[in-house]
Parts: C-alpha cells; sequence; structure tokens
C-alpha cells in the first residue's frame, strides 16, 4: 500500500469500540473481591439475638444545656426505710431522724446564706484532717454493699399485705442504687479503655429481675478504699471522714437505707436501695455528701465526678449535695459547699464552659436517655431470651455493655451463690 493512500479511520475505531465493549464484558474481580462485605453493625435485637448495638441507642445533642434537665423516672416514692436488718414503712421526719445520719445543725443551715453567714457555719469543720485514721477504717462487707434485701423487705411487706401488683406484662428491676448509677456513667468511660460494665440479672417468674454484681468482672473490688495505690486509697478515705466529721447518729454509725420504687415506663418499675450519707432536718432533705480537692470545671475528670453525683441524686427522691473541698497533699478541709440538684447542673453544664468533645460533654440529658436506654434494653433482652418452658426457678443472665457501648447477653448455667432469692415467692 502506498504512503499517499488514505487510511480507513473509521474501521479502527470501531474496532477499538469493539475491544473495549469486550474488555467491558470480562469478570476480572478475582474470587475473593466477590465476597460480600461485612457488616460491621448488628442487626436490631430479634428473638435470641443477644444483643442491642449501640447505634439503635436515639440521644440529644451534647450541646443542649436546658435551665431543667430530663427526669430518670416518670415517677418516684420512697417507701421505706431499712437499718440493721430492720424495714419500717415510717417515713416520718422523727423515724428519718432515729435512723439516719443527721446532718450537723450548722451544715444543715448552709442552703440559701450569704458567703459571710456560711463561713460562720463552717469554722468548727474547716482545718479538719481527713486523712488520719485511714489505718483503723474498716470498709463495708462486699455482700452488704451489694446486698438487695432492704428492697426483698418491702416487697414481701407488700406481699403480705396484698399490695403488690406487677402485671404479667411488666418487670420489677430489684437493686442497689449503684448498679444504676453504674449503668448510667458506663457511657462516659473513654479514658478507660479496659473498662466493660457488666452486671448478673436474675429473673423470677413473678416478674422480678433482681440485679446484683458480678464477682468474676477483674475490676471488681479494686477500686475506692480498696485500691492497692495508696493515694487513691486517701482520697476515698477522705470521703468517709468527711461523712464522720458533719454528721451523728444514735448509737454505732451503721449503714442506713431509704427504699425507693420508682416507675421507668409502662413495662419497667424498680425497687432501690439507697444508702443514704445524711438527713437534714432543717430541710426535711437527704443530703449526699462528698469530698473533692478543688474543682475546676476545665478538668474533665472534675465534670465527670459531678455528673455522677447529680445522676445519683437523681435515683432517689429529695436530695441535695454537700462537698468538702480538702487539700490533696494533706487532707485539711478548706471549704465546704452546699449544692441543690439544679445549682449542681449548672456548675457542670452551661454554656460558659469550653465544650468537651469526648464524653458527650458530660452532657445530664444524655446520661439521663442513656441510663433509661439502658435499662430498657436489659428488660428487653431478658424477655427475649428467658425460657418460657422451665420451672418456676430462678434464671439468671450476665449483661455487658462494653467499651463500644453494645449491651449483650449471656444466659448462665446456674444462679451465682451469692443472688439473694427471696424466700417468699
Amino acid at each position: 500500500m502506498s504512503l499517499k493512500e488514505p487510511v480507513n479511520s473509521c474501521a479502527t475505531i470501531d474496532n477499538i469500540d469493539n475491544v473495549v465493549k469486550n474488555i467491558a464484558k470480562l469478570n476480572l474481580k478475582s474470587p475473593k473481591s466477590t465476597k460480600k462485605p461485612k457488616n460491621k453493625r448488628k442487626k436490631n435485637i430479634d428473638n435470641k439475638n443477644g444483643s442491642v448495638p449501640y447505634h439503635l441507642f436515639s440521644h440529644s445533642s451534647k450541646t443542649y444545656l436546658p435551665k431543667t434537665p430530663k427526669e430518670i423516672f416518670e415517677s418516684i416514692e420512697e417507701v421505706g426505710l431499712y437499718k440493721n436488718g430492720k424495714f419500717a414503712c415510717d417515713i416520718s421526719p422523727e423515724n428519718k431522724s432515729s435512723i439516719m445520719p443527721v446532718l450537723e445543725h450548722n451544715v444543715s443551715l448552709l442552703a440559701g446564706k450569704s458567703i459571710t453567714e456560711s463561713k460562720e457555719l463552717k469554722t468548727k469543720f474547716i482545718g479538719s484532717n481527713l486523712y488520719s485514721n485511714l489505718e483503723i477504717y474498716k470498709a463495708m462487707d462486699d455482700k452488704d454493699l451489694d446486698s438487695i434485701e432492704p428492697c426483698l423487705k418491702y416487697i414481701e411487706s407488700q406481699f403480705k399485705s396484698g399490695t403488690w401488683s406487677n402485671t404479667t406484662s411488666k418487670l420489677t428491676i430489684v437493686s442497689a442504687r449503684h448498679h444504676i448509677v453504674d449503668i448510667g456513667m458506663s457511657l462516659f468511660n473513654s479514658n478507660d479503655k479496659n473498662s466493660d460494665t457488666t452486671i448478673i440479672c436474675t429473673y423470677l417468674s413473678n416478674g422480678l429481675l433482681l440485679f446484683s454484681r458480678d464477682s468474676h468482672n477483674k475490676s471488681f473490688g479494686k477500686s475506692g478504699i480498696h485500691s492497692t495505690n495508696p493515694i487513691l486509697k486517701k482520697i476515698c478515705f477522705s470521703g468517709f471522714a468527711f461523712e464522720d466529721l458533719i454528721t451523728s447518729q444514735d448509737g454505732a454509725k451503721d449503714p442506713a437505707f431509704s427504699i425507693i420504687r420508682a416507675r421507668l415506663d409502662d413495662d419497667v418499675n424498680l425497687v432501690l436501695r439507697c444508702e443514704m450519707d445524711a438527713y437534714n432536718t432543717s430541710e426535711d432533705i437527704y443530703s449526699e455528701l462528698k469530698c473533692y480537692a478543688n474543682l475546676k470545671m476545665g478538668n474533665p475528670q472534675h465534670r465527670k465526678k459531678l455528673l455522677k453525683t447529680w445522676l445519683q441524686t437523681g435515683l432517689c427522691k429529695n436530695s441535695d449535695i454537700i462537698i468538702g473541698i480538702r487539700d490533696p497533699c494533706d487532707g485539711i478541709l478548706n471549704d465546704i459547699q452546699q449544692y441543690s440538684r439544679t445549682g449542681l447542673y449548672g456548675k457542670f453544664n452551661n454554656r460558659n464552659l469550653t465544650p468537651y468533645n469526648k464524653d458527650f460533654n458530660y452532657n445530664s440529658n444524655i446520661a439521663v436517655e442513656w441510663t433509661q436506654h439502658c435499662l430498657r434494653s436489659i428488660c428487653q433482652l431478658i424477655t427475649v431470651n428467658v425460657n418460657p418452658n422451665e420451672d418456676e426457678g430462678p434464671q439468671s443472665f450476665k449483661i455487658k455493655i462494653d467499651i463500644r457501648h453494645n449491651i449483650s447477653i449471656k444466659k448462665l448455667n446456674s444462679t451465682p451463690a451469692g443472688v439473694e432469692i427471696p424466700h417468699f415467692i
């Protein structure tokens, strides 16, 4: 062919088009690429699914800070008092004064006082050493710390009088208060990388759901006064020393409890054992007593402490907060501060503080929403996984809230020895 002859460019383009089409028809994917990608998110809870994934949790914005935050329960009432194995349905101020540790008179008058007036009331307590006598302190026994006997005494009294009501569609959670607090605070644990929240739930055929500690949790018994860290032990002890300093009690200073009955919604009720630090006779309210180093709201751990205290007081009725401020080095008490629940909320949840990007800005509304979500999810998991064909004996489960905030359930082969099964069922 002569170089001067014209080239058939259209034919060439057609050939290229055909090649491209043929290549497009080829399956060039490797065998591995034909596999469907794994869905890392678990499905919604269904029969025997065994978990409630975190993405099902719906919550408010962490920057939403209303003047009045949400309440945990639809309704709440105090139904009894308990001390030294004795339950009393008499919750009159006179009976509380005889059973509960009573707040020292000067401290009971702090609410609403000016700086000058409050300074005069605090004078006799300021300068006390809250680290002394640590070596002779005896902590509460683990069994007593976790016992739901006070709740069961109340429920038994209701059974005997014929006033206990619980339809088959409802569950009543029976628990020491600290388990509910731990569940509520499990959302705010970004600094605790290896910390799962676990709890044993034991279902009874009459609709009672008993919460008790998981003794196999490695973190159990290694915190607070039981810590092997001497500094942490001192810090925790200062709280007990502060309680002893500003309260008095008839006879030995034994633990005293308020029994609370609360309604979460149409399907879930609770009976809670709340150990009370002090009763304020001047205001006819309970006082939650805490002891901290000087509080700085720029410190996220301080906000977390106050959120936990706020949540704790929301699980009982009519309570304020009194905080002892100590020197972290020598344990000397420098100040005493009194807060209502609303006042405490405004201290760590307000728009003037720099938002903390982690842990939902320690937002109280989200803490309430998470607590409600967890309690409903636990009850849902129990209801789905309980065996209706078993006899009327107890069925125990281990509930775990992992570091990613997924809630899972595992049925146990037997009920752990430490679970208190009521004899009256």
